[in-house]
């Protein structure tokens, strides 16, 4: 199982949150990586969109592709509340969006996927550097 992030963003935070989403996606992989939580899906893909207007170019996405084992979700972060955050606050927005994407993951359709035991591994990482 691997977590995958990325981000479409504003300039003026590109820098402080690719920081933040790489130490989070780290950890996770750290809390997650080993671990089989069935045969349903293969990578978890979240994409932060931190936009500082709501753009219809980069709405929210929710899909699961059964072929590849590959979830994707889109999600929004609210930009005025990360620029104006510091370091352990951008991972905590990081954090909440991450979980949000496993809530929103229900009704994909994930096979034997458990989806209860891989969030409580992600809130168990996120918990350990004290971004939840």
């Amino acid at each position: 199982m691997q977590i995958w992030t990325s981000s479409d963003a504003m300039l003026d935070i590109d820098d402080p949150l690719n920081s933040a989403r790489k130490d989070v996606e780290r950890e996770l992989n750290v809390s997650v990586g080993c671990e089989d939580y069935g045969s349903g899906v293969s990578k978890w893909a979240v994409i932060y969109i931190v936009m500082d207007k709501d753009d219809p170019a980069y709405p929210e996405v929710r899909r699961y592709n059964n072929h590849t084992g590959v979830v994707e979700l889109r999600l929004k972060v609210d930009h005025h509340a990360f620029k104006e955050s510091n370091s352990l606050a951008h991972r905590k927005l990081l954090a909440v969006a991450m979980l949000r994407s496993i809530d929103l993951s229900e009704g994909l359709k994930l096979g034997d996927f458990d989806t209860g035991r891989f969030r409580k591994d992600v809130v168990q990482g996120l918990k350990k550097n004290e971004w939840v």
